[in-house]
């Protein structure tokens, strides 16, 4: 058996190396194509570059000034997916707007065209009628591949295949696991998932 086994290993190794020395096929500019992928990630309630807290301007964060880079990009390559990673939801005063029946969070993420919305663990802080809410009012894919419901079924999709000109990318959602540490004190903001 051994013998078997150092034939197969010194047999696998071989093709590895000659694979090596395989001819590349060269990709001419006509095959060649670009796919940007744009993302943001904890814009805690930041429409405009404005700290509400403190009325005072923040001029380094907001979809306004995400909007501008996102319309630059897609001049410059229509081919653009746009993926938002979480924390979005909560933060700069955003929670005054949390029953309104689509949040202005949301609202901007489907105007800008966001192709994906991977949950981050501030999504948790409102309760799970909240979450469900704007998870149903989101127009791309909601992500988040490591949370489950207790029958074992995803609570939302765990990835998506995003065709631009021919060209398949797949986008994996994951959140930090420390969501029910964090959220101790209100296990009800997570009840029912793993």
């Amino acid at each position: 058996m051994k013998k078997v086994s150092k034939s197969l290993s010194l047999f696998l190794a071989m093709i590895m190396v000659l694979s090596m020395f395989a001819p590349v096929l060269p990709v001419t500019a006509e095959e060649s194509k670009t796919v940007t992928i744009l993302g943001t990630s904890d814009m805690h309630g930041r429409i405009f570059p404005w700290e509400y807290a403190t009325n005072t301007p923040d001029d380094d964060a907001g979809y306004a000034l995400i909007q501008n880079l996102v319309k630059q990009e897609k001049a410059n390559n229509p081919n653009v997916i746009l993926v938002d990673n979480g924390d979005t939801l909560q933060d700069n005063m955003a929670e005054i707007f949390n029953n309104d029946p689509v949040h202005p969070m949301i609202n901007v993420m489907n105007y800008m065209g966001y192709d994906v919305w991977n949950l981050g663990n501030h999504e948790f802080n409102f309760g799970m009628d909240f979450l469900n809410k704007n998870i149903a009012a989101f127009n791309g894919a909601t992500l988040a591949a490591n949370i489950y419901k207790e029958d074992g079924s995803r609570f939302v999709n765990g990835y998506k295949i995003i065709e631009k000109d021919g060209v398949r990318v797949a986008i994996v959602g994951l959140i930090a696991p420390h969501v029910p540490t964090w959220e101790a004190a209100t296990p009800e903001h997570f009840a029912g998932l793993t």
